[in-house]
């Protein structure tokens, strides 16, 4: 089953309870974590767990981002949503390239 950017949005939502600086952490953790288990060259179902794990860290880190820069004033620049929507796009593509992994 594809993890994908709506798909995650529309699970509980996994912030709950964590400080941005943690959420950020876990972000760089699991950028590292990509980084090494391909490098390692571990299993496939590895690799597409860390992904996953990437997307939803990602997602979670733009939507609290997005959720503290809601109440500014003057209000935040779109084209921003729009960069994280991309990068959601751009993971949920590299997810679909290593399940075509040999």
């Amino acid at each position: 089953m594809a993890t994908t950017p709506s798909a995650l949005r529309s699970r509980e939502d996994a912030s709950a309870g964590r400080t941005v600086f943690e959420m950020r952490r876990e972000l760089v953790d699991a950028q590292v974590n990509v980084l090494r288990i391909y490098l390692e060259k571990r299993s496939v179902a590895e690799l597409l767990e860390a992904v996953d794990r990437l997307v939803e860290c990602a997602d979670a880190s733009f939507r609290e981002e997005e959720t503290q820069m809601a109440p500014s004033t003057p209000p935040p620049d779109s084209r921003h949503r729009e960069m994280h929507k991309e990068v959601l796009v751009q993971m949920d593509l590299l997810r679909r390239e290593v399940m075509d992994f040999d």
